[in-house]
């Protein structure tokens, strides 16, 4: 089973360092801001500056719209590591919790954020540029977003389910005999992680 959330549920939030809003899509129940296990949400980021602190998570940051955007971490340290996001679709994992700055290429961009806790999920991504069938997985907690106008769900005996621009949909348990039809689209699997194993 799923379900299809659309932009008129999506929650409006302050960005925890308080210097603009985010757009929040889903969130584990009982999570909010200050403490969850995994989030998804879009930002317009309008100027260079640093982000949010969010230690002990995983970060996921997809450029939706825009120019580009490099993003710097822990700049000036041994460690320090870039990332350089120039097309619709190109994303980049880093850690939640180093001193990240975005410098914008030409001017603002939009972002999807997936942050998820850190040993707590194995985290499975892939992005359709091009039309694309593609065959669902069968378990975890999964994620579809379309950047397309519209993309399809073709579930084995039942009627096709078509998933709107900008709309999320959600599946709690994987798909059962699915093949997803999309253009410009992002999907997530989040699979849980037994105590004492690791990513």
């Amino acid at each position: 089973m799923f379900t299809i959330k659309t932009p008129a549920q999506y929650q409006q939030t302050l960005w925890k360092n308080g210097k603009g809003t985010t757009t929040e899509l889903a969130i584990n129940d009982g999570g909010d801001l200050t403490h969850f296990d995994w989030r998804i949400s879009i930002a317009s980021v309008v100027e260079n500056g640093v982000f949010s602190d969010f230690s002990g998570l995983r970060r996921d940051l997809f450029l939706l719209s825009g120019q580009g955007v490099t993003l710097i971490h822990d700049e000036g340290k041994s460690g320090e590591t870039m990332h350089q996001l120039k097309r619709p679709l190109d994303y980049a994992t880093f850690d939640g919790g180093s001193r990240t700055e975005g410098k914008l290429h030409d001017g603002a961009i939009t972002d999807l954020n997936l942050m998820t806790r850190q040993g707590m999920y194995q985290v499975n991504i892939v992005t359709f540029d091009q039309q694309t069938s593609w065959p669902l997985p069968e378990d975890g907690l999964c994620f579809i977003y379309p950047l397309a106008d519209k993309i399809s769900l073709d579930v084995k005996g039942q009627q096709t389910t078509v998933i709107d621009k900008h709309h999320l949909l959600i599946a709690e348990q994987g798909f059962k005999s699915a093949t997803l039809n999309a253009d410009h689209a992002i999907f997530i699997q989040l699979l849980s992680i037994e105590p004492g194993l690791s990513n």
